[in-house]
């Protein structure tokens, strides 16, 4: 009778430890940029191979994007090795700049569902963050605690925290005010491109330039402006883009096939300047899709660079300045 009695209790100590059971690890950050940028750069699953800690695990690990671009309904679903699996969020609320809340769901190499949150507030123009990733341990779990979950799963949202805010203050740090500029329209020579990120090299930039000069010929002397580029496409998915490698001048020639003849936009546009290298020009085109949101406005066209002072002028990348420029309407 006595043995029975035991072996109940310990069964029945065994099923209330494979009932489910909460966690709950999160992490907080003060960022050294506006909490708009902050916001903006979490709540577009775009950025997130720019910060997230995971995404580094697995060079080719496999991304890809449905619904809107950020917001509600955004969905970024991954694919990869053992140590990142496969799963998808979704952004459920979104609140601007105050709070987004996401579904987590793992598929691979278990199925599990998770809750992400993120917090925002304002501190002296910087931003504190908190971001929370909690859910429940299945009951086949029993061994795992908050303990256990605090001390896997901490340092991995510390990280990410640190690679967020080294983008969003480098956003930042990069940029002067924005502008709100009304454009005129030019005439210019251009050439069309469709390639990988890798190919855009300065020799691709310089040899379309001097394609573009060599047909102007005697005409370059009217040249109108500083050298730009249009970007129609940029696809981080797949590292392609499409644009136009494009100088501006009040020439009448009409365009040979390859290089060609046209108008440039004209209209509203937000701008920034973006001090220093071209590589990290990324984090100013952030702080301008963060500055339009806050303005209350949407993109209207494709976005252009213009190099104001560049390799032609100074091998020291300090002092290169590029003018960029979105064509912006008011929000629908």
């Amino acid at each position: 009778m006595k043995n029975s009695f035991l072996l109940l209790a310990l069964c029945g100590i065994l099923l209330l430890s494979c009932n489910p059971r909460p966690y709950d690890v999160s992490r907080e950050a003060v960022i050294d940029a506006p909490v708009e940028v902050v916001y903006t750069t979490v709540n577009n699953h775009q950025n997130r191979i720019n910060w997230s800690p995971w995404e580094q695990r697995d060079e080719n690990i496999s991304i890809s994007f449905e619904g809107p671009e950020s917001g509600v309904g955004a969905i970024y679903r991954w694919s990869g090795n053992s140590d990142v699996g496969k799963g998808w969020i979704e952004i459920l609320e979104s609140e601007p700049n105050l709070r987004i809340f996401s579904r987590l769901m793992f598929e691979e190499p278990f199925e599990a569902e998770s809750r992400e949150k993120w917090e925002f507030s304002s501190e002296d123009g910087k931003t504190r963050v908190k971001w929370s990733t909690s859910g429940e341990f299945p009951g086949w779990m029993f061994w795992m605690g908050q303990d256990n979950m605090d001390n896997m799963m901490g340092p991995d949202l510390e990280k990410g925290l640190v690679g967020l805010a080294e983008l969003c203050s480098a956003a930042t740090t990069d940029v002067q005010d924005v502008d709100i500029l009304e454009v005129e329209a030019q005439t210019c020579y251009y050439i069309e491109a469709s390639m990988a990120f890798e190919e855009m090299t300065p020799a691709f930039f310089d040899e379309s330039y001097q394609q573009i000069l060599s047909y102007l010929g005697e005409d370059a002397g009217r040249i109108s402006g500083p050298f730009f580029a249009v970007y129609h496409v940029w696809d981080e998915e797949n590292e392609r883009t499409e644009l136009e490698v494009a100088i501006p001048c009040n020439s009448d020639k009409p365009g040979d096939g390859k290089v060609l003849r046209g108008t440039t936009y004209e209209g509203k546009t937000v701008m920034m300047q973006h001090l220093g290298d071209y590589e990290s020009s990324g984090n100013t085109h952030y702080a301008i899709h963060a500055m339009i949101e806050q303005l209350n406005l949407q993109i209207a066209g494709s976005p252009w660079e213009r190099y104001i002072v560049g390799p032609a002028q100074t091998a020291n990348e300090d002092e290169w300045v590029t003018e960029i420029y979105y064509p912006v309407a008011a929000a629908q």
